[in-house]
């Protein structure tokens, strides 16, 4: 029964190396499986040689698990795997700048701008010599018409030609045309 003690003790630091050892190879947590097998065969193995033992098996492993856990934690940045994972990348400029984007496509409702391409119902439009990618309530317009932005919503340009005796462009929007909403679309047979 002299084995016992140094078996428990050692199987406990083998889960603890393999978990460990996950941090370095990447092993999709399986070693940290493999390691809490070990630890939890270690803790009954000292719990047959005695209780007292046992116990004491139990309450360091206690103190030793979270200690690992926070070692991991702040060595995992500093490893291969780690800074292959946590690489930064430019999706947050991208995305701040698609922000800056958005808000200048805001600041083009109620202007007026040129069809520079066919609008059937999409196509480019020109505001202010900047060329944007728009969409109609579902009419075709020719190159070269006036329009109206009605609406931008979620990067989307929606506009409406102009009539000669138009007094106020914007009183009729159509909004359900042009709603994101989680609306389903009832099929027809």
């Amino acid at each position: 029964m002299e084995w016992m003690t140094p078996a428990a003790w050692a199987l406990v630091m083998l889960g603890l190396i393999s978990a460990l050892t996950d941090l370095v190879v990447g092993s999709a947590g399986l070693l940290i499986a493999v390691g809490c097998i070990l630890a939890v065969s270690g803790i009954a193995i000292a719990f047959t040689h005695s209780a007292i033992f046992g116990i004491t098996v139990l309450g360091t492993t206690t103190i030793a698990v979270p200690a690992t856990a926070w070692l991991m934690a702040r060595l995992f940045p500093y490893t291969a795997l780690g800074r292959s994972v946590l690489a930064r990348s430019g999706a947050v400029d991208e995305t701040s700048s698609s922000f800056n984007n958005l808000r200048a496509l805001e600041s083009l409702e109620g202007r007026t701008g040129i069809a520079k391409s066919y609008l059937r119902p999409s196509g480019v439009v020109e505001f202010d010599g900047r060329r944007i990618d728009c969409i109609t309530e579902g009419m075709l317009v020719e190159p070269g018409e006036r329009v109206r932005c009605l609406r931008v919503s979620s990067g989307r340009v929606l506009v409406r030609p102009l009539d000669p005796g138009e007094t106020s462009p914007l009183a009729s929007i159509d909004s359900d045309i042009f709603d994101l909403g989680d609306k389903t679309i009832p099929k027809t047979e």
